[in-house]
């Protein structure tokens, strides 16, 4: 196991996990991968269907990516902190959230050692971040996404393959190793965009039927 993934297979440890009213799902994956479409299109499905849904993107503000990754890691995860009491009050009262990167994100694209790792499990667990319901990866080989993508609209993180490919290998390792309790669902990046948005509504639906669970308006 490469470095930055054998402290996954330690962690379990589960943050703040009072039971909301609401469902906060997270859609997670390697750019270009369609986790902003799936995450609109499948908002857009719930609303029809008489649901309070709101879409988030992490990060709200975006970084000099050039920064060094431990500055990225604060910067990162600080904002997460900082929008965890208007996710709480949401979610309390009713809504379903999806959140476009989240932690998890931080831990596949910073977490390149064990010692980048560590830091950014115990940040986590320090500012006692809110865990989702539900993660859903949407997974595809990075070689053929960029190869669909023009150089210019490319960021530092992006143009790099290697990069990408190291990425996905620790976003795959989060997908069995599932730190902090949340449950995942596998979706394929490069298969029907209209069946990954019926199986991530089904699994949402199935969540909104848990005792407990009151849709807000």
């Amino acid at each position: 196991m490469r470095h930055g993934l054998s402290l996954l297979m330690k962690v379990r440890y589960k943050t703040h996990d009072k039971r909301s009213k609401g469902v906060f799902a997270c859609v997670e994956g390697i750019d270009f991968v369609g986790k902003t479409t799936t995450c609109r299109l499948a908002a857009e499905r719930l609303i029809r269907k008489g649901y309070s849904v709101q879409h988030v993107h992490f990060p709200i503000n975006k970084p000099d990516l050039t920064l060094d990754h431990k500055t990225l890691i604060n910067i990162f995860l600080t904002e997460m902190l900082d929008e965890k009491g208007r996710l709480e009050e949401k979610l309390n009262c009713g809504m379903t959230i999806f959140v476009d990167r989240y932690f998890y994100s931080t831990l596949a694209y910073q977490g390149k050692t064990d010692d980048d790792m560590a830091y950014i499990i115990e940040m986590i667990k320090s500012y006692n971040l809110l865990v989702p319901d539900i993660v859903f990866l949407i997974d595809a080989d990075p070689s053929i996404l960029l190869s669909r993508m023009r150089d210019e609209k490319r960021d530092t993180f992006e143009s790099n393959l290697r990069f990408q490919a190291e990425v996905r290998e620790r976003f795959l390792e989060l997908y069995k190793q599932r730190p902090f309790g949340a449950r995942w669902l596998k979706l394929d990046g490069l298969g029907k965009l209209g069946e990954n948005i019926k199986l991530t509504v089904s699994r949402l639906l199935q969540l909104m039927r848990r005792p407990g669970f009151e849709p807000g308006s």
